[in-house]
């Protein structure tokens, strides 16, 4: 695997480039702004889709939680995949400089396991796993994330472990770290809550992906030197059983359109899918947002990043 602090290292430089003025515009309007939610929704590793998309919704917590929502509500009343065409009033709200969107886009599916071979690659994913046991029990972490990682890592020495799930699963707390870790760089705050989509990378093995993500945001906050939250990261996690939905689900729904649309675009054509919704959010969200921070992304045997920026003319 690429040691974390080269991975890092590798999207601070890129966000640095030019997407950190933007952000810092979007905090310059929430001044007095202390707690945050992070909310997110993916799809990845979608055969009828151009590319791997993750993306992060960074909402102020600047209202109460039932007036956010009937907002939402109102301009998205529906998921992206039941929707047909879109208001302007459901794109005037993914624009609205109020809340910042992060994307990170893969045009073939990340794999943080890379190796030559599925042996192999079982084998660094099980020696990934084994490491992690072994920070959390050197720390005297709390018995029951041990345990997790510990059923997890059993399952591993199965010949059909899904390595793909745990790479995704890995991935996607990685990204949830970065947004937390530049949004502490840039302001220090006294709560922040992770909130994604539901998914089997959010709750396989009683959310093991939380104890994995979490460790790692406090070690490489540690290593660049940013500081954590005030209080805890706050996980939105599901609860147990068969539950339709969720309190946050309607603020997931801002990063659903966006990963939505990510995912959909094929940029090495630059052709996007025939569907009036995926249109209209290139052109009237893609083109002309300035709350918007896309990141093209490669992470297999090498990491690579870039910034995607759009214009109406493109």
């Amino acid at each position: 695997m690429i040691p974390l602090p080269d991975v890092f290292r590798c999207l601070f430089q890129t966000f640095d480039g030019s997407a950190v003025k933007e952000f810092r515009k979007f905090l310059s309007s929430q001044s007095v702004i202390k707690k945050w939610l992070i909310t997110a929704d993916f799809c990845v590793r979608d055969n009828e889709k151009s590319n791997s998309a993750f993306a992060f919704t960074v909402v102020p917590y600047d209202a109460y939680l039932a007036e956010m929502q009937e907002e939402i509500r109102q301009a998205l009343p529906k998921d992206i995949k039941k929707t047909k065409e879109i208001s302007q009033c459901g794109l005037d709200l993914l624009v609205n400089p109020r809340r910042f969107h992060f994307a990170f886009i893969f045009d073939h599916p990340p794999d943080l396991f890379s190796a030559p071979n599925r042996d192999a690659r079982l084998e660094v994913a099980r020696n990934s796993l084994q490491q992690a046991i072994d920070q959390l029990a050197e720390i005297e972490r709390p018995a029951d994330q041990l345990k997790r990682l510990k059923r997890l890592k059993q399952q591993s020495l199965a010949k059909g472990f899904n390595v793909n799930l745990l790479s995704d699963l890995t991935l996607l707390g990685l990204l949830f770290s970065f947004v937390t870790l530049v949004l502490q760089r840039e302001r220090e705050n006294e709560l922040i809550g992770w909130f994604p989509d539901r998914d089997n990378m959010t709750t396989w093995e009683d959310g093991v992906v939380w104890d994995i993500a979490l460790e790692s945001l406090a070690g490489l906050g540690e290593k660049f030197s940013i500081a954590m939250p005030s209080r805890p990261i706050c996980v939105g996690a599901p609860p147990e059983g068969d539950v339709e939905a969720l309190w946050f689900d309607d603020l997931v729904r801002l990063p659903d359109y966006i990963a939505g649309l990510f995912a959909s675009w094929n940029f090495e054509k630059n052709l996007i899918d025939v569907k009036p919704k995926y249109k209209q959010l290139a052109t009237g969200v893609a083109a002309v947002a300035t709350n918007l921070a896309v990141f093209k992304l490669r992470y297999d045997a090498a990491f690579q990043a870039s910034r995607l920026v759009f214009s109406p003319e493109q």
